[in-house]
């Protein structure tokens, strides 16, 4: 487990769910134990931070049915961005029972920033996405996953230069210096300063990437293990893994195993075993850690998580805002 995910060597996932919302990237949540593990869940501000954004084609239709389902809590909006790159947008944020923050977001006549950008983020609408007859109404698909990191720069470079992401939209800084609009916007400390905003579209098709850099008086700058309730990721479709690996390899990040073979559940009786899978498959992973961020002790991490990442033709961050000052 340590080889494979980075987690404690006696962790265990208990489950593990991939769930489809909509045209485009899946959501993949996880269910663990393991020693020490840390059962906090990330803020937005903080090194974990992380959310799902899905796209909708009508937000206060989409709004008015997510704040009417149980286990759901809502922050303001729906919210329009009318100022800058980002204009176009309105979004709404959402936080589970289960600790994901959900971003809801549209933007059906575009955003600004497309009148002078060479490349547009994607979006499902790109492919003929039409709403699901159940559930969400009017949900297309995820349009982006968003992460906060600790220096964007570093960040956003590493993901054009290493997998060839481009950063079309880029903006900010956010912040409200006397109200709690940040805290009643995004859940985060009313003082919170969203620094700097960049959206990647990483490959063809699938959810976008969104990445954050705020500064917060509460930031934990822990980066928690995947078995922690603050665990996340995202994952990128390839056609070679064994190229991909090796082309991230010491630019910036370090390979975990490779591991062939299609995994199945842990019969009850082998829970104890750490690698339960069939023989003769043709499906393999690889597990690759950037190093944008200082990893924790060992011992004060381990845990269970339900979370979000991707698993289609690649996937990306996200969240989007608002902003006093916004650049292109």
């Amino acid at each position: 487990m340590t080889r494979l995910v980075g987690v404690h060597p006696r962790a265990v996932i208990d489950q593990d769910r991939r769930a489809r919302c909509g045209t485009g990237s899946s959501i993949e949540l996880f269910q663990y134990t393991a020693p020490h593990r840390d059962q906090t869940w990330a803020k937005n501000s903080d090194f974990a931070g992380h959310h799902v954004a899905l796209y909708v084609t009508d937000i206060g239709q989409a709004v008015a049915y997510l704040e009417h389902q149980p286990g759901v809590q809502k922050f303001l909006g729906p919210f329009p961005v009318t100022d800058g790159p980002a204009a176009g947008q309105t979004i709404n944020y959402f936080k589970t029972f289960f600790g994901l923050y959900i971003e809801l977001i549209s933007y059906p006549n575009g955003m600004a920033y497309e009148t002078t950008a060479t490349t547009r983020l994607w979006n499902p609408a790109d492919v003929g996405a039409t709403p699901w007859s159940t559930g969400l109404p009017g949900l297309l698909g995820v349009d982006h996953f968003g992460m906060t990191v600790p220096d964007i720069d570093k960040a956003r470079g590493w993901l054009e230069s290493t997998l060839g992401c481009s950063a079309p939209l880029n903006f900010g800084p956010f912040f409200d210096p006397v109200g709690d609009l940040m805290t009643q916007l995004v859940d985060v400390h009313p003082r919170a300063v969203i620094h700097h905003i960049s959206e990647l579209r990483c490959g063809a098709n699938g959810a976008n990437l969104e990445l954050f850099q705020y500064s917060s008086p509460d930031q934990d700058k822990r980066t928690p293990l995947n078995s922690d309730w603050a665990g996340n990721h995202f994952a990128v479709y390839v056609s070679d893994i064994d190229r991909a690996t090796a082309a991230m390899t010491g630019r910036g990040a370090r390979p975990f195993s490779t591991v062939p073979g299609y995994w199945r559940p842990c019969p009850q009786a082998s829970r104890s075993t750490t690698t339960c899978r069939r023989s003769g498959t043709t499906w393999s992973s690889s597990r690759i850690r950037t190093e944008w961020r200082t990893r924790r002790p060992h011992q004060s991490h381990s845990g269970a998580r339900a979370q979000g990442d991707a698993g289609l033709r690649r996937q990306s961050a996200g969240s989007r805002l608002l902003s006093k000052r916004e650049t292109a």
